[in-house]
């Protein structure tokens, strides 16, 4: 940053060095600090590691106190995400470093200031640089950036540093004051110990830092997610954070009385309008503490989604490199975009693809093992998920600084489907929605009975913008609702009552409630009550099925899915124009991208694809294959749909069909096959 047009204007106000400027800047601080106390101020040095939600304002606090020295750290950039909370997030600045961008706020304060940064964080390489010279450390390093924290209080205590950490929780701030010479440390305090879980580090550090749990008497914790690293903040208690924690950190500085270090904490809710000062004898291992978090981990709980295991984490260093003299993705970013790839959605988990690499380039083809099943029309179901697994391999691409260009779909002699992908190197911001594409999943609990914004339903509605042949329509009136409730009726009867149906809806059902397998479901995903896991294995058998539809049964359990449309708010059809095998993977590449986005703007999803297969069936061969009755039921669904759908229109051939609205996070998640069993072997 030039700072020449700043002291030129200094000039132009008579200042002509930092005595003189500070005399000026910093006069109304007189009266309650001294002349003496603001030069002390002065040459006080603070570490704020973080730009972020609490660090930007930390940073601005301090140096409109009259800090003069700071080591600060930040490896993100701003995005539009930061904007609720983070002092520097502005639409210029995004994609911009945060530590540069502060930097530039804090000298645009104070061009005098003496900054040093530390572009690559807090780790076992910088912690010891970082705390040198330190007066007090204003920890603002992310909630979920455990390990860090902890490092850098060890640290800190052992170099003889004040650290002073306060949270935003809600609308309040919670605060602890870490010192090095008396009080408790951080693992004793949180009673931290090896071998913990993640999830256990972030539940021990935001219970030791309120205790009161003040925000949890308005806070909606349906939206924390340990296990997903997420959870609501405020810019309003990001203040909050920084004027108390700020206050303690001048404490510290001018040697003034009344520092209460661990096992003290403090916590102000304006919203509450409480505020306590209170002393956790033995810190987390207090044992009402030990109850509040056995409590606050079952509440949690609740809404974490279950993960398959995975060991993929988004490969250091470069992705491309130099082999026989060509370049090409390394081991390990072939196997980031690969992993990402297959968590795409395919019908009834049965993942129909192989992969293999080929000079370099991804080559992707249809499985024989897995299509051709009857409800794999012309394979349509099966150029659907190629379009979704490669949207999330387009995602991951860009996380890792990669363009993913797929080659147009191609049908081989055979009649399987062949598509190429080649990757370049590619400057540029990861995609929006990268930090979501594991967490999509389908949702079949019952969703709350409430509407959706109708800016929810354009910013998702803007996925097919631009997209003339390709088209989601949203179902949201009384009346609409009813036809495709009656369409849905209809088609479950058909899926129970043809015997090749039923076959194969259960060919990927897994009977036990294993974690993980490989391909299909569990009992667990599909969200059954207790009773209905016990009965669900006689329904697998054809011959008691059979007797159900005789007794007409059957029906009634047509109605569950009914059920579940009712108090939905939306429904969306996906459909497109042309019947063509791009056609059908490049609306399976913006489904998947509607549903990440979804996701992302916590709604829950289901598709319910039954009948677009039956409508599909008819489409091709008027649905011969099936019996009489069911053929009307079949030819009735199709002038249902055409009806509600204004009679096929541009983009009239259903692609999917979906329910979205508001529920409890899908706790239980299909598995995938391993890196190993979806690549081809030579």
């Amino acid at each position: 940053m030039d700072l020449a047009p700043l002291f030129k204007k200094l000039e132009d106000y008579g200042i002509f060095s930092e005595k003189e400027y500070r005399e000026q800047a910093f006069s109304r601080n007189i009266g309650l600090f001294t002349p003496k106390e603001q030069e002390r101020i002065a040459g006080a040095r603070v570490g704020i590691p973080g730009m972020g939600g609490v660090g930007g304002v930390h940073f601005m606090t301090m140096v409109r106190t009259g800090v003069g020295n700071f080591h600060i750290s930040d490896f993100d950039v701003y995005e539009p995400v930061n904007v609720n909370r983070q002092f520097g997030a502005r639409v210029p600045d995004f994609g911009r470093p945060k530590m540069e961008v502060m930097k530039e706020q804090a000298l645009s304060v104070n061009p005098y200031l003496n900054i040093k940064e530390f572009p690559q964080g807090i780790d076992k390489n910088t912690v010891d640089q970082f705390l040198e010279g330190l007066d007090v450390v204003l920890d603002s390093l992310d909630f979920f950036a455990f390990d860090a924290r902890r490092l850098l209080f060890t640290r800190a205590r052992e170099k003889g540093v004040h650290v002073i950490t306060a949270g935003p929780l809600g609308f309040s701030s919670a605060m602890l004051i870490f010192a090095p010479d008396k009080g408790m440390g951080f693992d004793d305090y949180f009673n931290i110990i090896d071998g913990m879980k993640p999830e256990d580090h972030y539940l021990f550090f935001a219970l030791g830092l309120a205790p009161k749990r003040l925000q949890f008497q308005y806070m909606d914790t349906s939206k924390v997610s340990f296990k997903s690293r997420k959870g609501p903040s405020l810019n309003l208690a990001c203040q909050l954070c920084s004027a108390m924690a700020g206050t303690e950190a001048v404490r510290i500085i001018l040697k003034r009385k009344g520092l209460k270090p661990v096992p003290y904490y403090f916590q102000l809710d304006p919203f509450v309008q409480k505020y306590y000062r209170k002393k956790l004898y033995k810190g987390n291992k207090n044992p009402i503490q030990q109850i509040k978090i056995w409590l606050a981990r079952k509440m949690i709980g609740k809404n974490e989604v279950i993960l398959p295991p995975s060991t993929l984490v988004k490969p250091p260093g470069k992705s491309m490199e130099i082999q026989a003299g060509k370049k090409l993705l390394t081991l390990s970013a072939r196997e980031y975009v690969l992993g990402k790839g297959i968590l795409a959605p395919s019908a009834d988990n049965c993942q129909p693809y192989i992969f293999s690499w080929q000079e370099g380039d991804l080559v992707i083809e249809s499985d024989p093992a897995r299509t051709h099943f009857f409800y794999d029309v012309n394979q349509e179901s099966t150029l659907i998920t190629f379009g979704a697994v490669v949207e999330n391999i387009a995602i991951a691409a860009g996380d890792i600084g990669l363009e993913a260009l797929p080659d147009k779909v191609v049908l081989t002699k055979k009649g399987e489907i062949s598509l190429r992908v080649q990757f370049r190197e590619k400057i540029g911001e990861p995609d929006s929605l990268s930090a979501f594409v594991d967490l999509r999943c389908t949702n079949r609990k019952p969703y709350a009975h409430m509407p959706i914004e109708s800016d929810l339903l354009k910013k998702m509605g803007g996925v097919f913008s631009n997209e003339p042949d390709i088209g989601m329509t949203w179902i949201a009136s009384r009346e609409e609702k009813k036809v495709f409730q009656e369409i849905v009726y209809l088609s479950d009867r058909v899926l129970f009552e043809e015997k090749r149906l039923h076959q194969g809806l259960f060919e990927f059902i897994h009977m036990g409630d294993e974690p993980y397998p490989a391909d299909g479901m569990n009992l667990g995903v599909l969200e059954l009550s207790w009773l209905q896991k016990k009965i669900f294995p006689l329904f697998s058998q054809w011959k008691y099925q059979n007797l159900l539809n005789k007794l007409m049964i059957s029906r009634a359990m047509a109605l569950n899915s009914v059920n579940l449309l009712k108090n939905t708010p939306v429904y969306g059809v996906l459909t497109i124009g042309a019947r063509s095998p791009q056609g059908y993977f490049e609306a399976g590449r913006k489904m998947e991208r509607f549903w990440i986005l979804a996701n992302s703007l916590g709604l829950a999803v289901q598709p319910m694809a039954g009948f677009v297969f039956l409508v599909n069936h008819y489409y091709h061969n008027k649905a011969q294959y099936f019996k009489p009755v069911h053929q009307k039921m079949i030819l009735k669904i199709q002038v249902l749909f055409a009806t509600a759908t204004g009679g096929g229109g541009e983009a009239g051939n259903p692609v999917m069909f979906f329910r979205i609205g508001y529920a409890p996070p899908q706790k239980k998640r299909t598995g995938r096959r391993s890196l190993f069993d979806v690549q081809k072997r030579s």
